[in-house]
């Protein structure tokens, strides 16, 4: 059967889940331009992979290769991806694929055809949410494949304009764990690199700032900016979530951006895979705190078995913790009185009965700890106005740790 000859455009979009984004992986340039390659020519509305078929001259120019198509050039660099295994984790499980699931060389007609692994679909078909879209011309001439990676990480928080790693995570996800151990070679080799090419030839530019712990860097904390100059060459592109776009960002209060972006969802699953579960309305308390500090402070408990409600733990390791961090963002001490008090009022270990004392019961006691930073009428009017939020908090600590004494319940 013929088939058509798909050719490569500058402005073909490119669209992928952020878990695929996110996923730790290492490949080479060319490894990783074959992927972005057919992850353009995918259509927005196809709900399979089809075979693309490529000029081998196009298919040599588009991995930057210099002289006239060599065919076991070629046939080496697209045997070496499909040998490459990566990982996706999910709450659910953890999947274990290779990028192609065939290549195939016409060496009479000058063509090759590849297709994606099936296992792939989820992460590049069909996407409503959790994803990123950007034009393939913005990664085209990047000469580093960590300046793509990266610019992949900070367009997924375009909108929000933020995005802090931990240096380790970034470290991981980039694959070199194993390499540029000295911070300073990182630096030099990786984020100068990406911050220069990506001025020079995308859409988006960063800064970024270096959190330390003691002496050595322990974070990195990007500001992400448009690129006026390339963006104005480029039409417009749907948001990555098709939900809002970045007017509508600018325009939420800061309780809303949390929930459009990806961080409260992360914080649910870092729960589960920790054994709890835990309401949006808590998540969002605790990433005042900073996001990765959240997730910091609770990797810190995943091997401590002796914690049978985690909620009230956390928040009193976050309270503590950011005393003694000097990079914390500032707390509105409202929230954290209040995040005592739950914790103060909630069961600290299993029970074989607790009480569930009423609100009237209650009441008296938030009132007279929050008179202790504030007057009467003010203390009254943070009772009335959080009233709900801290019985409902107070009463699911009291359920987990039910359930822990009875596990099967």
């Amino acid at each position: 059967m013929n088939m058509n000859i798909t050719k490569p455009g500058p402005k073909n979009i490119v669209t992928k889940s952020n878990q695929l984004i996110e996923a730790k992986y290492k490949l080479g340039l060319s490894e990783l331009r074959i992927v972005l390659l057919l992850a353009s020519f995918i259509h927005p509305d196809a709900n399979e992979f089809e075979t693309y078929k490529i000029s081998i001259k196009d298919f040599n120019s588009w991995l930057g290769l210099k002289g006239k198509p060599k065919y076991q050039e070629l046939e080496k660099i697209t045997d070496d991806l499909q040998k490459k295994i990566f990982k996706i984790r999910t709450p659910q499980e953890t999947i274990t694929t290779s990028w192609l699931s065939s290549v195939v060389y016409h060496h009479g007609e000058g063509t090759v055809q590849l297709r994606f692994d099936p296992l792939l679909k989820p992460y590049l078909l069909e996407l409503k949410q959790n994803f990123t879209s950007y034009y393939i011309q913005n990664v085209i001439n990047l000469k580093s494949l960590y300046s793509v990676r990266i610019y992949e990480l900070l367009k997924q928080y375009e909108r929000i304009g933020k995005r802090t790693f931990l240096l380790e995570e970034l470290r991981d996800i980039l694959g070199l764990a194993d390499q540029y151990p000295a911070y300073g070679n990182f630096k030099q080799k990786v984020l100068n690199v990406a911050q220069k090419e990506l001025e020079k030839k995308s859409d988006i530019l960063f800064d970024f700032k270096e959190v330390k712990k003691g002496r050595a860097v322990h974070k990195i904390m990007f500001t992400i900016k448009p690129n006026q100059d390339v963006t104005e060459t480029l039409p417009s592109i749907p948001p990555s979530n098709n939900d809002v776009g970045i007017k509508d960002i600018i325009d939420l209060p800061t309780e809303d951006i949390l929930r459009v972006s990806d961080d409260v969802t992360e914080i649910q699953k870092l729960a589960l895979s920790l054994g709890f579960n835990i309401s949006n309305k808590m998540v969002e308390n605790w990433i005042k705190y900073g996001k990765e500090f959240v997730i910091e402070v609770m990797e810190s408990t995943r091997y401590n078995d002796k914690i049978n409600n985690h909620i009230p733990y956390i928040s009193k390791l976050l309270l503590e913790k950011s005393k003694e961090s000097a990079d914390t963002i500032k707390i509105d001490p409202e929230e954290v009185m209040i995040a005592k008090f739950i914790f103060d009022q909630s069961p600290k270990k299993a029970a074989l009965r607790i009480e569930s004392l009423p609100d009237w019961m209650i009441e008296p006691k938030a009132i007279g700890k929050f008179q202790e930073v504030m007057a009467k009428e003010e203390a009254e009017q943070l009772w009335i106005k959080k009233k709900d939020y801290i019985m409902n908090e107070i009463r699911k600590n009291q359920n987990t740790a039910m359930n822990a004494y009875y596990p099967s319940r």
